[in-house]
């Protein structure tokens, strides 16, 4: 397992405009692939980054450049990259649920909350914890199951999910999300 770990700065302003993006997001149409009325379900229809804030896209322009220098660690894929981006937002009693991302891309997120949490990472029988702290930015080029703790604060746990995509895969046949709204970089 290949994780990379490093901490971005933000504004703290920046959790008010994504908690208010919340509804917004809800509201936007759905493909086939979006089962429920679940922030966690929307990721397909929509790209973080295309929202208009400085906030954000200060936090995007570090983004970029750090995912530049984690691809260049990991002698990762000469082709252009797309970024797609999306919000969680978990509430109290819940968590994100166990999942991987495709094969062939770098996935991560960024941990914007004040409070900690943790996300356990599987790779057959071995299982690696990485403690959570605001700012804290975790990326891999592996598909990985992964999955949060479960969330017990009365606050919401914001988080931003994003898969960095090189060119031939993002437009290859095989590709199962179609809709997915990345942007290059």
């Amino acid at each position: 397992m290949n994780l990379f770990e490093t901490k971005l700065k933000f504004d703290t302003k920046l959790l008010e405009f994504l908690l208010q993006l919340e509804d917004q997001i809800l509201k936007l149409p759905c493909s086939s692939k979006v089962i429920t009325d679940n922030m966690l379900d929307r990721w397909p229809e929509y790209n973080i980054f295309m929202f208009p804030n400085n906030y954000l896209h200060n936090l995007f322009i570090q983004l970029v450049h750090t995912i530049y220098d984690y691809r260049s660690k990991i002698n990762y894929s000469t082709e252009p990259l797309f970024l797609h981006a999306w919000l969680n937002i978990v509430y109290k009693n819940t968590k994100i649920p166990y999942h991987k991302h495709r094969e062939n891309v770098i996935s991560g997120y960024i941990y914007l909350s004040p409070e900690p949490t943790y996300t356990y990472f599987y790779e057959e029988d071995k299982k690696v914890t990485i403690e959570n702290v605001q700012g804290k930015t975790v990326m891999f080029n592996v598909p990985c199951y992964h999955e949060s703790s479960m969330w017990n604060f009365d606050t919401p746990r914001i988080s931003l999910g994003f898969d960095v995509i090189p060119t031939n895969v993002f437009y290859d046949q095989e590709w199962p999300y179609k809709s997915t709204k990345g942007i290059p970089i």
